[in-house]
């Protein structure tokens, strides 16, 4: 449809209708008429959004779905296909609205930010776990390759507490800034 002017006031009920047509809604002066005596619609002058409102409230779309059987135009087709795939994007976008406010999702880039973390954690563990655990391991195990279950031990409950570290809601920093961060394959 052309470009309508959305700051033109229509102060007749013929310009009126015009726009109504235009817009898609079946609409005729005794109908308004009729309405703007039951307060269904003020008095002129109208903008266009005062205009839409009341037809998205009170008026029929031109073209309706027609019964099975009962062959469509191809233009009424397209704009009964575009008036469904615009209220279905509606639709999705309040539903993703309502899911973000609920907190039930979040922004990729925070998801990214608190894997990267917890990759850093787990590197962290990685490299300096021998170090931490070193006495413990030399301690437990004495020289005597017969204790080597006294060092898994060790391991098992060193990694049992880096675990617990990252089920935790606690923030974690980064100390790389993030265009700069090694990849997974890194």
């Amino acid at each position: 449809m052309d470009e309508i002017d959305e700051n033109i006031q229509y102060t007749s009920v013929a310009a009126a209708i015009r726009y109504l047509h235009h817009q898609g809604w079946r609409a005729s002066g005794k109908t308004l008429y009729r309405h703007i005596s039951q307060s269904k619609i003020n008095s002129k002058p109208w903008s266009a959004a005062d205009l839409d409102k009341y037809a998205a409230e009170y008026l029929r779309p031109i073209v309706r779905e027609q019964p099975k059987g009962k062959k469509i135009s191809g233009a009424a087709a397209e704009l009964i296909q575009a008036r469904r795939e615009k209220l279905r994007i509606e639709t999705e976008l309040k539903e993703y609205e309502l899911e973000l406010k609920k907190g039930n999702l979040i922004e990729v880039t925070e998801h990214t930010r608190l894997v990267c973390a917890k990759l850093y954690l787990i590197r962290d563990f990685s490299f300096n776990w021998i170090r931490e655990y070193a006495v413990e391991i030399i301690s437990a195990c004495k020289g005597d390759q017969g204790r080597s279950a006294d060092v898994v031990e060790i391991y098992q409950k060193s990694i049992e507490k880096y675990l617990a570290r990252m089920d935790t809601d606690a923030e974690f920093p980064i100390l790389q800034p993030a265009d700069q961060q090694p990849t997974i394959l890194d």
